[in-house]
């Protein structure tokens, strides 16, 4: 928490050093002025005792006329609104290396939830409900029992059970009703999460209390893997499965979602932009591309261009170079990747002298 009085600012108790509003604009303005790397950004900023995090926030907030990021800030929704990054009829969205997109967004939009994690949360939520029971509203109250419910049903539901099999995917709508879900609103539970920001209230209530003898405290790792699980359930039914491991082995339970349809990703962006390009190198055959991430999209909006290599072949050279020009043999496979030997003898730079003469 900052305060401002006149020109100087000044920090709250409890609050962050670094994160001074009067700083944090007077580095934005300087690095507007003229392209900065992430080096120069946190160099102006730790000289302005600015936090380069909320600078650059700030920073694309003001401008953004061209913005260079990486593929998981702009396929997941969330991330973006967080930063501020509209995708509107103005914008061209171009996707380099975009052979990698399909995996990206399938990475991204899965999500996995093991039996630690949901004990650990569970716990700590019940810790926190026990301090805070007579304080905290009706509706509050609520839904954090709601989320106590969902745990301790997958928590049940997790450990194996004579005739089904130890490792099985299951649609959503499937996976609710086996692990007796079905009857929250998932919905709402997340909007309650989200709208109270009970992940950070459960992080700093456990770290309040790390050094309190037996108190278990709930990670980010935990609380955000339980969140991100619990946020796969809401889509539908056919764009995912849910991998289920269930074993009497605790540490060999956990509960996977996967994307199987990166087209509902991709669908918002391209009907929000003026244009999406993907540009790449190996894009070809293009067949996936087309039927799994581009299925949305009618077909005469869409455009391939492709070209020949930027080098003439008369300008390239294919050969096979066994050694070096002393002798010494090349071996560059994986259990040779330690042996400092060629580096040494310095007979690759040798070779390549060699061609250019």
């Amino acid at each position: 928490m900052w305060s401002t009085d006149g020109s100087s600012t000044t920090r709250s108790s409890g609050g962050c050093v670094y994160f001074a509003e009067d700083a944090i604009k007077h580095v934005r303005d300087e690095i507007l002025t003229h392209v900065h790397d992430i080096e120069e950004v946190v160099s102006d900023a730790r000289r302005s005792e600015a936090c380069p995090y909320f600078v650059t926030r700030s920073a694309i907030q003001r401008t953004g006329q061209f913005l260079i990021l990486p593929y998981n800030v702009v396929l997941h929704k969330p991330t973006r609104d967080s930063i501020g990054i509209d995708l509107n009829e103005n914008c061209v969205v171009i996707f380099d290396e975009a052979h990698n997109v399909m995996d990206a967004i399938i990475d991204i939009h899965s999500a996995k939830m093991s039996y630690e994690n949901m004990v650990t949360v569970l716990e700590a939520t019940m810790t926190y409900h026990e301090k805070y029971a007579q304080r905290l509203r009706s509706k509050n109250l609520y839904y954090i029992r709601q989320l106590m419910t969902v745990l301790r049903h997958l928590i049940a539901f997790s450990a194996a059970e004579v005739g089904h099999p130890a490792m099985a995917a299951e649609a959503v709508s499937e996976f609710q009703f086996k692990a007796k879900i079905d009857n929250i609103n998932v919905f709402k539970l997340l909007r309650f999460i989200d709208e109270t920001k009970f992940a950070q209230k459960i992080q700093g209530f456990t770290d309040s209390r790390v050094e309190t003898q037996g108190q278990l405290k709930a990670g980010r790792s935990d609380i955000y893997s339980v969140v991100a699980f619990l946020n796969c359930l809401t889509n539908s039914v056919g764009d995912g499965r849910v991998v289920c491991s269930r074993s009497k082995e605790e540490k060999e339970r956990f509960f996977k979602y996967l994307m199987l349809n990166p087209s509902v990703v991709m669908k918002p962006i391209m009907d929000s932009v003026r244009a999406v390009v993907f540009a790449g190198g190996t894009l070809s055959p293009r067949t996936d591309i087309e039927t799994r991430l581009l299925s949305g999209v009618a077909a005469e909006r869409k455009t391939f261009f492709s070209c020949g290599h930027v080098v003439p072949e008369q300008n390239v050279l294919g050969t096979v170079v066994a050694r070096g020009p002393s002798g010494v043999e090349f071996d560059f496979r994986f259990h040779s990747r330690n042996n400092n030997s060629l580096v040494r003898s310095k007979e690759s730079g040798y070779s390549y002298l060699a061609f250019i003469d």
